[in-house]
């Protein structure tokens, strides 16, 4: 069977989509990266303000792996925009 033939027969892979049900309360993580993009900082920046107590603190996933809480990332950005609205 050639290579063309092959991929010509072969399904491609069903997306799964994860649906939150209304009442799930469960907390939900985001990868360092996440909260990078979700603050707009730098990982140096964000692992700064990790070390100085200004920042969230991180889930321990891992040997080398941390998470943070979603909503508590959503919350310190909340922070820093109604501290920007009062000044």
């Amino acid at each position: 069977m050639s290579i063309y033939h092959f991929l010509q027969t072969c399904q491609p892979r069903k997306e799964i989509k994860l649906e939150k049900a209304a009442n799930d309360n469960e907390p939900t993580l985001v990868s360092l990266n996440d909260a990078c993009r979700m603050t707009s900082m730098s990982r140096t920046m964000l692992n700064r303000y990790r070390a100085e107590g200004r920042f969230p603190i991180a889930v321990e996933l891992g040997d080398r792996r941390v998470a943070f809480v979603r909503s508590e990332v959503m919350a310190w950005i909340r922070t820093k925009v109604q501290a920007r609205a009062a000044a």
